[in-house]
């Protein structure tokens, strides 16, 4: 077996990534990562007693290059008697369209292109990254101020969860392989590869680092910098796979009930600023949907916000913008809730959209006995109505409101109930011809209250739903 084939197959065997059985789809670029991955695991089948497939997607970014790259791992493919799967992807004009960075977009397309595949063969995907890819990320994340999980640089393994429940697996059996040693194997088997010539630009960082800073590191400090920089990011690594459980249970403890992440302020100052980080960095994956282009300058910014006057916000691009309320740190877009305004009939329900709200409302036979003033568990409220349909609306400017006694304004309710502002928008108000019946989250008007004794009660109940039924 070739001394590269070998360190390929204990990667594998040390970080699990394949077992027995098992169809695998490598991605196959036509360049020599790529291709030396799968000539190795084409040797390593009957040792590892797997099925090899290829996968290749023409971007068509570089004109004929890209077309020559196609046919390259054609040409690869035949020869190795590989199934290929090819996808073609108008990368510009897509990016364009939706208005993304050209690079992002067609990593994207080419993911979504691989998961497609993969989840129709059951298979794993594997891909060419090796020792350079880590060290280079670890210094990425690094100038640019990641945290604990972005300088644990590209995992061994990664599982994605697809929207339809499936799951798959993405392996990097050439994690703990160098270029150099990449080369050298393909060298050895007299394998020729496509060249990339957008590798060579210094327009791209990554490009930056691996031409020029990385080289003299190299001469500088030590020739070894790259082994190195992939055992640091491995200790990040290990790191966090034994911190994250606990800072999950952290974040838990710190985030308040409710669809937009909200963190209670005691809770996240009594934690120690590592553990304060973390967690701010948890709330932003949640309302972003990842940590991209997040910096520490950013998490720092969030935690300031704790230390001065409710009502105060900052603005972290990307459409995120956290609030100070009161105790809260609310995490959300820049988009305020649009105002909105329903007819519900009665009996019947109407799906509010804005916000992902279902109102319900049914005649009861009779008031339930443990009705108290209109309202017996949350989100339900019991009232004395017998007209045919109500209006569902959020608050709007001037509303006036009567809890008691008294008629208030229904801002300056919401203040004294400590509702955040961000929130507010989003609260359920019954209209009845221009008077307010009831507010989500208050006691219903006086007047409108079932007491007991009712003949018959309208209930109306408040159901989250992400998409209508």
């Amino acid at each position: 077996m070739d001394r590269f084939e070998d360190l390929v197959l204990s990667t594998i065997r040390r970080y699990g990534l394949l077992k027995e059985g098992q169809e695998v789809l490598v991605a196959v670029s036509g360049g020599p990562d790529s291709v030396a991955l799968l000539l190795a695991l084409m040797e390593l089948r009957s040792t590892l007693g797997i099925r090899v497939q290829a996968a290749h997607v023409n971007h068509g970014l570089r004109g004929p290059e890209s077309d020559d790259d196609e046919l390259s791992v054609r040409l690869l493919c035949e020869a190795a008697a590989v199934r290929l799967h090819v996808g073609k992807v108008e990368t510009r004009e897509g990016a364009s369209k939706a208005r993304q960075n050209l690079e992002d977009y067609a990593r994207n397309r080419r993911y979504e292109f691989l998961f497609q595949v993969a989840a129709v063969e059951q298979a794993a995907v594997a891909t060419g990254h090796n020792l350079n890819d880590l060290s280079e990320t670890l210094l990425l994340k690094l100038f640019r101020g990641a945290g604990l999980s972005g300088l644990s640089g590209v995992y061994p393994r990664t599982r994605n969860q697809l929207g339809n429940g499936v799951t798959i697996n993405v392996v990097r059996p050439l994690l703990h392989s160098t270029r150099d040693e990449i080369l050298d194997y393909l060298g050895r088997r007299e394998q020729s590869f496509q060249h990339d010539s957008s590798n060579k630009d210094l327009a791209f960082d990554r490009n930056l680092l691996r031409h020029q800073l990385i080289p003299l590191l190299e001469q500088r400090l030590n020739p070894q910098i790259t082994r190195v920089l992939g055992r640091t990011a491995l200790l990040f690594r290990e790191m966090e796979d034994y911190l994250s459980p606990l800072l999950d249970h952290a974040y838990q403890a710190c985030r308040a009930e409710g669809d937009v992440p909200s963190l209670r302020l005691p809770q996240l100052l009594g934690q120690h600023p590592f553990v304060q980080k973390e967690i701010v960095r948890r709330a932003l994956r949640e309302v972003r949907g990842n940590l991209k282009d997040v910096s520490t300058r950013h998490v720092e910014n969030v935690l300031r916000l704790a230390q001065i006057e409710s009502g105060s916000e900052c603005h972290l691009g990307n459409g995120v913008r956290v609030r100070r309320e009161f105790e809260l740190l609310t995490f959300g877009g820049e988009k305020a809730t649009p105002q909105f305004v329903y007819e519900l009939p009665i009996p019947g329900d109407v799906y509010i959209s804005e916000i992902g709200k279902r109102i319900v409302a049914r005649r009861l036979p009779g008031n339930p006995p443990n009705a108290r003033a209109g309202c017996d568990r949350p989100g339900r409220i019991l009232l004395d109505f017998s007209g045919s349909c109500l209006a569902v609306r959020n608050r709007r400017a001037g509303d006036r409101y009567r809890t008691g006694t008294q008629i208030k304004k229904l801002k300056e309710i919401l203040i004294e109930r400590r509702i955040p502002r961000s929130r507010r928008d989003e609260l359920i108000v019954l209209d009845d011809g221009g008077r307010i019946v009831w507010v989500e989250g208050l006691m219903p008007d006086p007047d409108f209250r079932a007491e007991p004794g009712l003949e018959q009660a309208l209930e109306i109940a408040v159901e989250h739903e992400t998409f209508p039924r």
